[in-house]
């Protein structure tokens, strides 16, 4: 039996407070901070025109001021939101949040693969070696339509009902 629909109840180790909690972008209100990447934090965010959580993938701050950089996220998004297949979440919409690109893409049914395991234990491993190839197959897809451009962490892969992961392209 899968656990409810996220946002889980277990707090990520060392995210601190929102800075951009309560921030608006068109019908979206920014509610906390998910987690950081190399160069973006990704917040949980509730589009109230359709009562529905999302994610919000946010250039760093600092990022945000290089042209080339601010440039090369903005082109991602682009290519992430064109990515149409099972097992990837959908992108809904790219603007900017207090003058940084921001990327905003569904939040999948389920829980990381990090809270997963935190909640439920270990996964047999005949599951476990499913939920890795399905991912590997997304992952390739992705790497396709260069979306993904370096690593992969258990937080971007969701798991839901079947153990069908969904990946984060942030």
């Amino acid at each position: 039996l899968f656990l409810d629909r996220f946002p889980p109840q277990i707090e990520l180790d060392d995210q601190g407070p929102d800075p951009l909690s309560g921030v608006e972008f068109k019908d979206i209100v920014v509610e906390s901070l998910y987690m950081r990447t190399h160069s973006a934090s990704v917040h949980i965010g509730l589009q109230s025109v359709l009562g529905r959580k999302v994610a919000l993938s946010v250039l760093e701050e600092d990022l945000a001021r290089r042209g080339e950089t601010r440039e090369r996220f903005l082109e991602r998004a682009r290519a992430a939101a064109r990515l149409n297949f099972p097992g990837i979440a959908a992108g809904i919409d790219i603007g900017e949040i207090e003058d940084r690109p921001c990327y905003v893409f569904e939040l999948p049914e389920g829980h990381s693969l990090e809270e997963f395991v935190a909640l439920r234990g270990p996964m047999p491993p005949k599951s476990a070696v499913a939920v890795v190839l399905h991912a590997g197959e997304v992952l390739a897809q992705c790497h396709r339509h260069g979306v993904f451009s370096g690593s992969l962490a258990p937080e971007q892969v969701f798991v839901g009902a079947g153990l069908r992961p969904t990946l984060l392209a942030v």
